[in-house]
């Protein structure tokens, strides 16, 4: 019999949060984000968006890209 081969999920590269209006790199460590809609101005176009935080997330750092091996 053949055994199926486990799957192992490994982070390649990881990107940053952007702007949904001027797409530049957000951090959103200078932000004080609570559980919930947090509403957000972007530093460089001057827009407002709104990011919502889940009560089970850990504060954003950027979004990792996992691999499937």
């Amino acid at each position: 019999m053949r055994r199926k081969k486990e799957l192992e999920e490994q982070v390649v590269q990881k990107f940053p949060y952007r702007c949904p209006y001027c797409d530049q790199p957000i951090t959103y460590d200078q932000f004080n984000l609570k559980v919930g809609e947090n509403e957000i101005k972007c530093p460089f176009c001057k827009k407002k968006y709104i990011k919502v935080v889940s009560d089970e997330s850990p504060p954003p750092q950027s979004s990792p890209v996992p691999a499937i091996i």
